[in-house]
C-alpha cells in the first residue's frame, strides 16, 4: 500500500493538476501524457495471474532511455508544495522517437518483466522436504526479487518433485504458486506480494 499524506488525499477530492516525472540515474525529467495500467489481468482471470504493471508516457527525444529502469513518481501541488509518490522502477521496453516533433513515445514495465527467464532449480524435491514458499523464494532470488509474502494458503504444502516442463519461465512459476495459494501476484515497492483479492 502507498503511504499518502491526508492533506495530498483531500487535494485530489479537488480540481488538481497532476504532474509526472521519471529519475534516471539520480537525474530527473518530466514526462507528460502517461498512462499508467495497473491491475491488467491475464485473459480475464483474476486469481493464478502474476500481474506486470506498464507505463506509456512522451519525452523529449533527447535522452537515451533504450533498455533503461527507472523510477516513476507522480505528483500533486498542494498550497504551493509538490507533494511525489513513487509508484515503483519500471524497465524500459520501447522507444518510438519521433524526428519531427523531438518527443519520444514509451512504453515500460515493472520488475515482474524480471520473471521472463527460464525456470532452472537447484532446489532438490527428492527429499519431500521443498514447499512452495522455497520454491517461489528461489524464484525470485534467481529473478532478482524479494518475496515480500511469506505466508499465504498453502505456503507450507510439500512438492514432492519439479512440475514444471523445459522452458517455462520464471514468471509461469510464480502464476502456478498463485493458483494454488488463491492469489494474484504482483509488485509493489519493488517487491513480489501474493495478493488475496478477498482481503483487500
Amino acid at each position: 500500500m502507498i503511504d499518502v499524506l491526508d492533506t495530498v488525499k483531500q487535494a485530489y477530492d479537488k480540481s488538481t493538476t497532476q504532474i509526472d516525472k521519471i529519475v534516471l540515474s539520480g537525474k530527473e525529467y518530466r514526462i507528460s501524457n502517461v498512462e499508467y495500467y495497473d491491475d491488467v489481468y491475464e485473459e480475464g482471470n483474476i486469481f493464478g495471474t502474476a500481474i506486470a504493471k506498464v507505463l506509456e508516457f512522451e519525452i523529449e527525444n533527447t535522452i537515451n532511455l533504450e533498455g533503461q529502469e527507472i523510477e516513476y513518481l507522480t505528483g500533486i501541488i498542494v498550497d504551493g508544495i509538490t507533494h511525489w509518490i513513487s509508484l515503483g522502477n519500471f524497465i524500459i521496453q520501447d522507444v518510438q522517437p519521433n524526428d519531427t516533433t523531438n518527443i519520444s513515445k514509451v512504453t515500460a514495465m515493472d520488475y515482474m518483466l524480471k520473471t521472463n527467464i527460464p525456470y532452472i532449480t537447484e532446489l532438490n524435491y527428492a527429499d519431500g522436504t521443498v514447499t512452495l514458499t522455497d520454491v517461489l523464494q528461489e524464484v525470485c532470488s534467481k529473478s532478482a526479487l524479494i518475496l515480500a509474502t511469506s505466508k499465504f494458503t498453502n505456503s507450507t504444502f510439500k512438492v514432492d518433485s519439479n512440475q514444471f516442463a523445459e522452458g517455462t519461465l520464471n514468471r509461469q512459476v510464480i502464476q502456478a504458486v498463485a493458483q494454488i495459494s488463491g492469489t494474484v501476484a504482483k509488485i509493489r515497492n519493488n517487491q513480489l506480494y501474493l495478493i488475496n483479492p478477498n482481503m483487500i
